[in-house]
């Protein structure tokens, strides 16, 4: 995780970011952080609560 994070990969080919897991293993902060640093990188992004 902490490569695809690193390297942003993922969104320079525009590919979907999907994290799943039991309650409380952290998705929601990870997937905010990715996020906020994506967004400060100059990227654009949508966070999809459910």
């Amino acid at each position: 995780m902490l490569n695809l994070y690193d390297t942003f990969d993922t969104l320079e080919n525009g590919r979907n970011i999907i994290w799943i897991g039991p309650t409380g293993v952290g998705k929601t902060g990870l997937a905010t952080a990715f996020l906020i640093h994506a967004i400060s990188r100059g990227h654009s992004g949508r966070f999809i609560s459910f």
